[in-house]
């Protein structure tokens, strides 16, 4: 959809960004515990909202402007987000006051306003993983804009996938997904270096306190002990997403290592093959692999991407049945480019 038409350099919103299921929530409950900060939950600006273009071009005049909210509604994800219609009554009420208007003022009012439901803040943000493949936009949008970046074994991550319904029941494509979000984070990382923070699961539940004082120190924030009781009031920040119910206690490493007793060594050993040589650059070593698994592999491997193609068969006879409904999905041109990339080997140093 291009860059934006409008720049906001009065901030320094924060992004959490990161491959699904990789500890973002935990990170941004930790971080909305701090009392100068609000990391709203997933707004999918730019892989959902920024669709709505297709119809309403832009929102320039008042009737462009009640289409384009009427049409919000329709957005898959929204239903996850507390206290939604409070916000967009806001934003919408903002947006009306404003001499002009485009879609960067709409996703800025609904970063500030998000926040100011939670407390006065100094600094708003928000939290969608999928973030991690538009990282140039927000920093044309917000020039300052500061990004964390959190880091999981890719084992833990394609193991805690599979266990949700909303994604694929494979090892293969879970794997690519985890290798395209990373590199675009380096690629980032490599643009802009002031601007971007790399901090690991495992480290934030081993060394909590350690991982956030460094946290704040990159966002110019004094370190506040209030933020690991994050716990306490993280119900009041999921709303009908039971995969995030691990949230509601505190930090822990239970999750570390899941995938120890949750994967066959045939699988394993898939995810450790596609993830190549990003195992080491993010610091995890890869299982030893026995012969008998080594043999087994092009079965395994042909098995889950019949697999995958038995989902996304699934997937579409699911979404015909919402097409009454017309509810408006992410798009996936994005991962779609960002596969062809790193199959073709076209992708960052570093």
């Amino acid at each position: 959809y291009g860059m934006a038409n409008i720049q906001f350099t009065d901030c320094s919103p924060v992004f959490v960004v990161g491959a699904s299921r990789s500890g973002t929530t935990l990170l941004q409950l930790l971080m909305n515990a701090h009392p100068n900060i609000t990391v709203s939950g997933e707004l999918h600006y730019f892989d959902t909202i920024l669709q709505l273009k297709k119809m309403v071009p832009t929102i320039e005049s008042d009737e462009n402007l009640k289409d384009f909210f009427a049409h919000l509604p329709r957005v898959s994800g929204f239903q996850y987000l507390p206290r939604i219609d409070d916000v967009l009554e806001k934003v919408h009420e903002r947006l009306r006051q404003e001499d002009s208007r485009s879609y960067e003022k709409f996703y800025y009012f609904l970063l500030k306003e998000y926040a100011l439901l939670e407390k006065p803040t100094s600094r708003f943000g928000e939290k969608t993983p999928e973030n991690i493949r538009y990282l140039e936009q927000i920093i044309e949008i917000f020039p300052n804009a500061k990004i964390i970046h959190i880091v999981r074994d890719p084992r833990d991550v394609v193991s805690s996938m599979l266990k949700v319904s909303w994604t694929a029941n494979d090892v293969v494509m879970n794997t690519l997904k985890w290798k395209c979000d990373m590199f675009c984070g380096i690629e980032f990382s490599l643009k802009h270096p002031s601007a971007y923070l790399e901090i690991r699961y495992e480290d934030l539940a081993l060394k909590s306190e350690v991982q956030l004082t460094s946290v704040c120190k990159f966002l110019n924030e004094p370190y506040d002990c209030r933020m690991l009781e994050f716990h306490t009031d993280s119900r009041a920040h999921i709303k009908d997403e039971p995969w995030k119910e691990g949230t509601f206690n505190s930090v822990n490493s239970a999750s570390i290592g899941k995938w120890k007793t949750d994967l066959s060594a045939a699988r394993v050993h898939i995810i450790e093959s596609v993830a190549g040589n990003l195992f080491s650059r993010f610091g995890y070593e890869k299982a030893k692999t026995s012969l008998t698994t080594r043999l087994v592999f092009p079965v395994v491997f042909i098995s889950e991407l019949l697999n995958y193609c038995a989902y996304k068969f699934q997937d579409r006879q699911e979404r015909k049945k919402t097409e009454n409904a017309k509810l408006i999905f992410g798009e996936s041109e994005k991962l779609h480019s960002l596969f062809l990339r790193v199959v073709s080997g076209r992708h960052p140093k570093g």
